[in-house]
């Protein structure tokens, strides 16, 4: 089981994706690391929806093999590439209510991705203010990079406080500064750009 799981993670991170199946669809005995392997690697290869058709499908078919925090990265991270904004939110509280999981800061950040790419900036803010932890850049981050996308539907302001917010958790981090000067230059704020 081992050999094949890290065959079906080997071929699924370096886009074989056909490789993965083929070793997967083969496996006698799949543990949850196994079906996680090749949900995370269906969701980050543009197969987002066969993702989330496995994921029923070990839910339904194999009754010994529980989801794991892996698994549900790799639900979020499916949801976030179709736009299912509302299974999303379905997943995220499965976690902890029907399995015991409870969300980590990569769960809240998958999360924040899945409203950001939907352009639901608002809903994405006011989600990170109620984490039950301090958010890390990285959930800062992901916001940010929503609102640069999507800085048109930023009637609010969330992109400047997010910047604030991120520069104060790393001021010396450069990637921030490139992240907030594309920001304003995507908006033709060239003064604001150079100054950064």
């Amino acid at each position: 089981c081992r050999l094949g799981t890290a065959l079906v993670d080997m071929y699924a991170k370096s886009g074989g994706l056909e490789y993965a199946r083929f070793v997967f669809e083969r496996m006698y005995d799949k543990n949850v690391w196994t079906w996680s392997a090749m949900i995370i690697g269906l969701a980050q290869n543009g197969f987002a929806e066969e993702a989330l058709r496995l994921f029923s499908k070990m839910m339904k078919e194999s009754s010994s093999v529980r989801p794991n925090y892996v698994t549900f990265l790799g639900v979020l991270s499916a949801c976030s590439h179709t736009g299912l904004v509302e299974d999303g939110y379905k997943y995220f509280n499965e976690m902890e209510k029907t399995h015991k999981i409870k969300p980590m800061m990569i769960h809240y950040g998958a999360m924040v991705d899945i409203l950001g790419r939907a352009g639901r900036l608002n809903e994405a803010y006011e989600f990170i203010k109620k984490m039950p932890f301090e958010p890390d850049a990285v959930v800062w981050r992901t916001l940010l990079s929503a609102c640069s996308i999507h800085h048109d539907e930023d009637d609010d302001g969330i992109g400047e406080r997010v910047k604030k917010r991120l520069i104060e958790l790393e001021p010396k981090r450069s990637g921030n500064l490139v992240i907030v000067a594309n920001r304003f230059a995507e908006a033709r704020m060239w003064e604001e750009a150079a100054e950064v």
